[in-house]
């Protein structure tokens, strides 16, 4: 059986694009696309001038002194992440902001942290900064997320040109959003401040890395970097002054079940002359690993793999489909809602044992 990327590769596609309920290909595609992307290259230079001028109200609001700094009534890290987030968005629309990108603004947070220690009135903490960074991965990886469902690239990924779209399917983006939105008010239920929101960005690139995978058997890198990053801080948050002990241990964790799979990878290759197991899933596992204790890992990689047989046997019964060896399956689609129910585990239920 093959899983992740690597099952995408069994089957081809005809390229066609569909529009307004029906389905056109060759010429018609091309010259529906090609008017598309005119249409939505008018507006990429104002989102991008947009974005530009979001970081610089950041970087003005962040340095000004105390009386001078805006506020809408929220805790500092919430406004700190809303307005990351909010500039991460812009900018990835714009198709300014790839991976490198956002790990810049994710390092000028941390500048500007450190800046306002000179300006009067300021304090510079570590929540303000893990907020910040928090909005702009979330920001990144959820406009990545729409971007991917619009388009027929495979990574879902900005370019500095205005994308190609075709079939906008409207039914996963509101079942997406609709788990997305409950996922995060569960997230917040199970754990208060700083913790609750990187559980709720847990959940949403979570959320967003099941349906991509479930619809392109492909997990985007940008969320799988985006949900390890969240996972490092909430190790810092979590280690309340042992950082470099709760660090250390988050990176272990991830390595070790990223070289389980990546074995796994290695093994089915030399047994059956082809992988069967996707790098993406090998990434995935490794945003387990940072997240998870070492006794939650296999429950959830255990609960991802029942679930993910006992729905492919189903569905074949259901169908009348013979069993299959080399029949796809996209196991990021129940290896991510794993991850994020193993966190809920070991946040409510394991955390009094």
């Amino acid at each position: 059986m093959l899983i992740g990327e690597e099952a995408s590769r069994t089957e081809g596609t005809r390229p066609c694009v569909a529009i307004s309920g029906h389905v056109t290909s060759g010429l018609d595609a091309d010259v529906s696309a090609a008017r598309t992307s005119r249409n939505l290259a008018r507006f990429f230079d104002p989102i991008r001038l947009a974005g530009y001028l979001g970081v610089l109200a950041i970087v003005v609001a962040s340095l000004v002194p105390a009386e001078w700094r805006p506020s809408i009534g929220l805790a500092k890290e919430v406004e700190h992440g809303i307005a990351y987030c909010l500039v991460a968005a812009v900018l990835t629309i714009a198709g300014v902001a790839r991976w490198p990108g956002i790990l810049a603004i994710v390092v000028l947070a941390a500048l500007l942290e450190l800046g306002q220690l000179f300006v009067p009135g300021r304090d510079s903490n570590v929540t303000d900064f893990l907020g910040s960074a928090a909005g702009a991965l979330l920001g990144f990886g959820l406009c990545s997320f729409g971007l991917g469902l619009m388009s027929h690239d495979r990574g879902g990924r900005a370019r500095d040109q205005a994308a190609v779209y075709g079939a906008v399917r409207f039914k996963p983006i509101i079942t997406s959003f609709t788990v997305g939105v409950l996922a995060v008010g569960v997230s917040m239920a199970v754990a208060h401040g700083t913790s609750g929101w990187l559980g709720a960005g847990l959940a949403l690139a979570m959320t967003a890395i099941a349906v991509v995978d479930g619809q392109h058997f492909l997990i985007p890198d940008p969320l799988s970097a985006a949900g390890l990053a969240l996972g490092l801080a909430n190790s810092a948050v979590m280690g309340h002054g042992d950082l470099i002990p709760a660090m250390a241990g988050t990176v272990l964790r991830a390595a070790v079940l990223a070289l389980a799979f990546f074995g796994l990878r290695l093994i089915y290759a030399r047994l059956r002359g082809r992988h069967g197991v996707g790098l993406g899933d090998v990434k995935l596992a490794a945003v387990a690993g940072a997240w998870l204790d070492w006794s939650v890992m296999p429950i959830a990689v255990e609960v991802a793999a029942l679930s993910a047989l006992s729905f492919y046997v189903l569905r074949r019964y259901v169908l009348h489909h013979p069993l299959r060896s080399n029949s796809p399956l996209p196991f990021g689609l129940y290896f991510a809602p794993a991850i994020w129910i193993g966190w809920l585990l070991q946040t409510t239920l394991m955390r009094s044992w």
